[in-house]
């Protein structure tokens, strides 16, 4: 590197897979004050997600899909809010993606500092150990929203649709999550089925979740919007899955009370009625 500006490489995968190894690469480079140039293949960049907040400001939320289909990557316009709330999450053992902030450039010129974030598909699920499940993303909002149907996802299974499914069952099979939505509905008057419902469900991961929802302020898991379940077909588990970190604590009001009895779906709701829970 000494009598020379920097490295130049014909593909992104010529760099170390060993992502350890990788940085290792990048800090000698950087840190002998060179640039290093590789090209990118396949790659598709767009917009992100249908709310006018990612892509109507200067500073736009962007996907990028690397070949094959095989990663995604987003990149958000820096909010303290999400990487506090996801560092709360990620220090609670709940599942949530990986957040860092990056300066991110498009041209070689700097957009200033972003998030970027792992995308929750098959390969946040290899990343966390999880195997052979199926993996549910609830939405009835903005331009995923059901016209003419009750906005509850608890109320009808059609409102959600597989990420990722396990490879011993179809794609369209929804039997999982057909008798939980059902469980669910009858644990509000039926011993029996509660019993049932809670045997699928990890109540420690639960109670972390929902912890991480009051110490964050965390508005975004509605009945309606920003559900993630994982249906753990190896151990007969449901977990849950932080999707939009995000927190209010800002928002607190003159006497700074944190709503500690925060119910915001009826799984939740149903939860924090049960004295095993609690």
């Amino acid at each position: 590197l000494k009598d020379t500006d920097g490295v130049i490489l014909y593909s992104l995968f010529q760099l170390p897979i060993d992502e350890e190894y990788r940085f290792k690469f990048y800090k000698k480079i950087f840190s002998a004050k060179k640039r290093i140039y590789f090209a990118l293949e396949n790659i598709q960049l767009r917009y992100r997600g249908d709310n006018p907040g990612n892509w109507l400001m200067e500073k736009k939320s962007i996907r990028i899909r690397f070949r094959n289909n095989q990663k995604f990557i987003e990149y958000w316009p820096f909010d303290l809010s999400i990487l506090t709330s996801s560092r709360i999450a990620k220090n609670s053992g709940v599942y949530v993606s990986n957040v860092k902030p990056v300066e991110l450039f498009i041209n070689d010129v700097s957009n200033g500092i972003f998030l970027e974030l792992e995308r929750l598909d098959k390969n946040f699920l290899k990343r966390n150990n999880i195997k052979s499940a199926n993996f549910y993303k609830g939405e009835n909002y903005n331009t995923e929203r059901r016209l003419g149907l009750e906005n509850n996802l608890y109320n009808n299974s059609g409102l959600w649709t597989k990420l990722v499914y396990s490879n011993k069952i179809k794609k369209e099979n929804k039997d999982d999550l057909l008798n939980f939505l059902r469980l669910l509905k009858e644990s509000s008057h039926n011993i029996e089925s509660f019993n049932k419902l809670t045997s699928y469900i990890d109540l420690d991961i639960w109670g972390r979740f929902l912890a991480y929802i009051i110490i964050s302020q965390d508005p975004h898991h509605t009945s309606w919007h920003n559900n993630r379940v994982v249906f753990n077909a190896k151990n007969n588990q449901v977990v849950p899955v932080v999707v939009d970190p995000s927190s209010n604590l800002h928002l607190l009001n003159k006497n700074k009370i944190i709503n500690l009895e925060d119910s915001s779906n009826d799984l939740i709701k149903l939860l924090n009625q049960s004295s095993i829970y609690l």
